[in-house]
């Protein structure tokens, strides 16, 4: 499960990782924070064990919220992060594996297109 928390003695909402076993009692709990805001919206397991989530951060990247891609190793370690999108807001929703050993995200940008929003 990812999603954001504004507990854990953080200053600004963060994103939230919980894994669960079998039974649903946690095993771990991750919560990773910029500096500013950030959200949790989808996470998936990797082809190595890890994880990879998809979420926003007004802390880094390009200005106003923009898309946040973070990797984790299967022991809970990040192993990367990017951020994209433009001087707008931008999100990133969802998030799965591709076929070549990448990674498909999808979102909303008010940076490029139309603007306001548009399916990214």
């Amino acid at each position: 499960m990812a999603g954001t928390t504004a507990s854990y003695g953080k200053e600004y909402p963060s994103i939230w990782i919980i894994r669960l076993d079998a039974n649903g009692d946690s095993l771990w709990t991750k919560v990773h924070q910029g500096s500013i805001a950030s959200s949790g919206w989808c996470i998936r397991q990797t082809t190595d064990g890890g994880y990879i989530v998809a979420g926003s951060t007004q802390s880094y990247g390009a200005g106003g919220y923009d898309a946040w891609v973070i990797k984790f190793s299967s022991t809970n370690a990040i192993q990367w992060a990017k951020t994209y999108g433009g001087t707008s807001d931008d999100r990133a929703y969802a998030i799965a594996l591709s076929g070549d050993g990448g990674y498909i995200v999808c979102g909303e940008t008010a940076s490029f297109g139309q603007g306001g929003g548009d399916s990214w």
